[in-house]
């Protein structure tokens, strides 16, 4: 069974109906068929997804030494389901605004880092250290950050980015 099955698009679009953001946007979105927007599930540390839920977080970044989701796979308009690391339960939801994708060197990286740093809470010269050696960032300008009550998530894996349905295919994670 996968996560965007019937129980859970039900609920999902249950707990958004009081925003009135998102109480329209997921209207095209169920079960099965295809959305004009792609659903992505990310995995945040903390503070990182405490950040994004009060709002002083408004990009998120991926950074990676290969070519993999989300690089390349989200576009503007996207729904990012956001999961606290190591539970099993989503915390909230956003859209993807605006996204850039850069093949780096470290011009590139310095470059990302003076414009960015603030927006993504990104302070720390551990967080660009731990960074130094990727060849890919995506970096995505997020907006209309909605908590959710706590919902079931069967995720099992150790990936950090997971595209639950694109927009020219869909894709479930059982």
């Amino acid at each position: 069974m996968g996560i965007l099955n019937d129980r859970f698009v039900a609920e999902l679009r249950q707990s958004t109906q009081k925003s009135g953001f998102w109480g329209g946007y997921l209207e095209s979105l169920t079960a099965s068929g295809s959305t004009p927007f792609s659903v992505h599930l990310a995995i945040l540390l903390e503070p990182y997804l405490k950040f994004i839920l009060e709002g002083s977080k408004t990009v998120e970044s991926r950074f990676s030494r290969h070519r993999i989701a989300p690089y390349g796979a989200v576009h503007s308009g996207d729904v990012v389901l956001l999961k606290r690391s190591a539970t099993r339960t989503l915390s909230g939801i956003c859209i993807v605004r605006k996204v850039w994708f850069y093949q780096l060197n470290p011009d590139k990286l310095n470059r990302i880092r003076s414009e960015f740093t603030t927006a993504l809470r990104a302070d720390e010269s551990s967080f660009w250290e731990k960074h130094k050696s990727a060849r890919f960032a995506t970096i995505m300008r997020i907006a209309e950050v909605f908590p959710l009550p706590p919902m079931q998530v069967p995720k099992r894996d150790r990936r950090g980015w997971v595209v639950l349905r694109s927009r020219q295919q869909r894709f479930s994670y059982d």
